[in-house]
């Protein structure tokens, strides 16, 4: 992930996120460390869970995405 600071990466992760309206109302917190993306919080369903994730692994600069979501 050349090029891509991980101070850049999780503004776009959060916007791509915000940018889904299925995903848009779930309190998900972005970090990111050396283009690891890590996604915690709650979400409503699996269904949300796996979309985040999904999205997330999309954004320029993410090398991988963990999961630290829990379905309320």
């Amino acid at each position: 992930a050349l090029g891509y600071s991980d101070e850049a990466v999780a503004p776009n992760v959060r916007a791509a996120l915000h940018g889904n309206p299925e995903i848009r109302g779930a309190n998900i917190q972005v970090q990111v460390n050396n283009g690891l993306v890590t996604l915690s919080g709650s979400v409503g369903s699996d269904e949300i869970r796996i979309r985040a994730l999904r999205t997330a692994e999309r954004v320029g600069g993410v090398r991988q995405v963990r999961n630290m979501m829990g379905s309320n």
